[in-house]
């Protein structure tokens, strides 16, 4: 259902126009001034050494009036005895109080403007884009290039860990190692190292810190700023919206295969990998929005307010002694969290997506041995059965790699396309998904095996199943000896995919499912008009409302949902057959995904035709005809041929002049630059 739009009263609204008048140490926010016609940054996000200290300031000295600041902070909590939040309605996520201490978060207020110390009235506050462990996130306007940027803001622990290693920094470093910040660069050559490692990503779809900064000695310490592009909102519940839309679903799937194709490539594994982590890229017209149509795009602003009450005296309105005491740790009002939903019934979205969070990354021969804690609904075998230490502790029996993220992969695809989670159907209980896992793809092998007989036999003992003492069975349909399940017996197996064949017609779970359909929440008019915008254009993804319909006729198709009838059934099915595997070397690549039949058309569009490879075509051609005559030896002749490519290349080819030669030299300097 839609977030219903709040009525602030008089004190909210003044607050949220004018919340600066509560923090007369700042001064008032500036003006956005023109884009420059550079747009250069005014730092890059990758150091030499993420581990080193920053080179704008040493952000873990406090002293002198800093360091009052934050010892006067402390005091003043010491007062507090309690405080009230007054949220007048507010509707919108807010953070917990607690997390405003030394140590946790930034206190932070619209209206607030922020920078690093070369400019710190860069960016300026209009809205809240989320919060979570790490700290909150704010939608700002970089006063350097006009646009509206996201500005993460990491609390003062996360800030510190990060000091020593940013996995957003390090990822940025390690995918875009050959365009990173080299020392000695002039500012012009500083600038477009920036954008190209910036168009390299977008490319490749993925969302990384654009630059950073730090905030220094702040009451709740010091706290590191990453400045990321404005994305819409996840794919979570995409499915639900737009399910039926199959062109739309493989569009978008394709998408996260070319970001996990281009990550592994680059020796980075995410991780994390799910919708929640993968967001809405905007359409360009939204750069060019004013503050004021941003907030309103995002469903406007709720605020709850903080009302301290020290000594057990409830204060005034207006009470100097309260403004004079209030703790600098703690902001004086929350802001709700935007709608990001709003961006889509408003068509500001666009089909792309972005992969962010690369919090829990890991260099492919660096895999953490304790597993990255990836939610069990999208977790790989390997980090859902995991065997104990020498100190007892959790560890993985197979290591994390490449293979990991793409299970999570082909779970996020099937949860895409199917709405629904195909191997978990409890994401707190690892035992349940076990029995999903071997009822999709046959009985445990080792080294799980030994791992889920020993908690078997640890949880029923004696009185568990039979099967946990066996290894081996006759199949009853085949008479051959086979490896038995440990979560059910053969038979049962077989009688199972029996009674889903005589209801769906297919045995294979994952086709049985299928067959029964995607039912959403759109009915057959409104299904029908989502498919037919998307297919009019598909810069943008097709609008949607969760508004009760209105007409008569609406209202009557209420109850009548739309069922989406899969028309690809088999070829889905072997695409997430060929993924979700036991073993992680027995799973499919990003290759072999990106070239699977349920994606024909989309892989050979994507081929890049190089002019290296042009060249080296043409030439191939003119030089078979000279290898024919002569009649070199194979590796004399395959010698010959790479020196010809390389010293006469295009002007080596009679048939490049017969197609205007010139021309085509320079196109392919064009490309070459690119």
């Amino acid at each position: 259902m839609e977030k219903d739009k709040m009525e602030l009263d008089a004190k909210a609204h003044v607050m949220a126009s004018d919340p600066m008048s509560q923090e007369q140490s700042q001064a008032p926010p500036p003006a956005t001034p023109p884009p420059t016609k550079d747009g250069s940054p005014s730092s890059i996000a990758v150091p030499n050494d993420p581990s080193s200290k920053d080179p704008q300031e040493d952000h873990l000295k406090m002293e002198g009036e800093a360091q009052e600041d934050v010892d006067d902070a402390k005091s003043d909590s010491s007062n507090a005895q309690y405080f009230d939040i007054h949220d007048d309605g507010i509707a919108s996520p807010i953070e917990a109080l607690n997390n405003y201490s030394p140590g946790g978060f930034h206190p932070v207020h619209l209206g607030d403007i922020l920078g690093p110390l070369s400019d710190p009235s860069r960016f300026r506050v209009l809205h809240k884009l989320g919060h979570g462990g790490f700290g909150t996130v704010w939608l700002c306007r970089d006063t350097k290039d006009g646009k509206p940027k996201a500005l993460k803001i990491l609390s003062g622990h996360s800030s510190k860990n990060a000091a020593k290693e940013c996995p957003d920094l390090k990822a940025l470093q390690l995918l875009t190692g050959s365009v990173s910040h080299e020392e000695g660069l002039s500012c012009s050559q500083a600038a477009q190292t920036h954008k190209t490692a910036q168009d390299l990503l977008r490319n490749h779809h993925i969302a990384l810190p654009s630059e950073h900064f730090w905030l220094p000695y702040r009451p709740n310490g010091s706290h590191l700023c990453l400045i990321t592009p404005f994305l819409g909102p996840s794919l979570e519940g995409f499915a639900t919206a737009y399910g039926h839309v199959t062109d739309l679903v493989k569009h978008v799937c394709f998408q996260l295969v070319e970001a996990m194709h281009f990550m592994h490539q680059k020796g980075l594994c995410h991780g994390d990998f799910r919708p929640a982590n993968i967001l809405l890229c905007l359409k360009e017209d939204v750069d060019k929005m004013s503050d004021e149509e941003l907030v309103e795009a995002l469903g406007g602003v709720e605020v709850a307010k903080l009302t301290r009450t020290p000594g057990g005296n409830t204060p005034t309105e207006g009470d100097n002694q309260e403004e004079k005491e209030w703790p600098k740790e703690f902001p004086r009002y929350f802001v709700g969290q935007a709608d990001m939903t709003n961006l889509i019934r408003g068509g500001w979205c666009s089909p792309s997506v972005a992969v962010i969070d690369f919090g829990v990354s890991y260099p492919v021969n660096e895999p953490p041995s304790k597993g990255s804690g990836i939610p069990l609904g999208y977790a790989p075998p390997e980090e859902v059965i995991m065997g104990k230490d020498k100190h007892d502790k959790e560890e993985t029996l197979i290591r994390l790699g490449p293979k990991s993220d793409i299970w999570s992969l082909g779970v996020t695809i099937s949860e895409l396309a199917l709405d629904y989670l195909l191997l978990a159907e409890s994401s707190h209980d690892k035992w349940d998904g076990v029995t999903n896992m071997e009822m999709f793809m046959g009985p445990i092998p080792e080294p799980f095996r030994s791992t889920v007989r020993a908690r078997y036999k640890e949880t029923w003992g004696d009185n568990g199943t039979i099967l946990q003492d066996v290894d081996m069975v006759i199949d009853p349909k085949t008479g051959e000896t086979v490896l038995s399940p440990l979560s059910f017996s053969i038979k049962w197996w077989r009688q199972r995919r029996k009674y889903t064949k005589e209801e769906t017609g297919y045995e294979d779970p994952i086709c049985s499912r299928m067959a029964i359909g995607l039912r959403t929440l759109h009915t057959t008019r409104s299904g029908a008009d989502s498919e037919a915008q998307w297919a009019k254009d598909k810069t943008r993804l097709p609008a949607y409302t969760w508004e009760q319909p209105q007409e008569k006729e609406e209202v009557e198709l209420d109850d009548d949902r739309l069922i989406k009838k899969f028309d690809d059934i088999e070829v889905f099915s072997d695409l997430l057959t060929s993924i979700f595997k036991w073993l992680p070397e027995d799973r499919a690549s990003t290759a072999d995904i990106l070239a699977h039949p349920w994606f024909e058309g989309r892989y050979a569009s994507k081929q890049i035709w190089t002019p290296g490879g042009l060249v080296s075509r043409l030439s191939q051609g003119t030089f078979s005809i000279v290898k024919l005559i002569t009649g070199f030896p194979h590796k004399v002749g395959k010698f010959f041929f790479a020196a010809f490519s390389r010293l006469f290349g295009v002007f080596a080819n009679p048939l490049w002049f017969l197609h205007g030669g010139r021309a085509r030299i320079a196109r392919l300097r064009d490309l070459e630059s690119q």
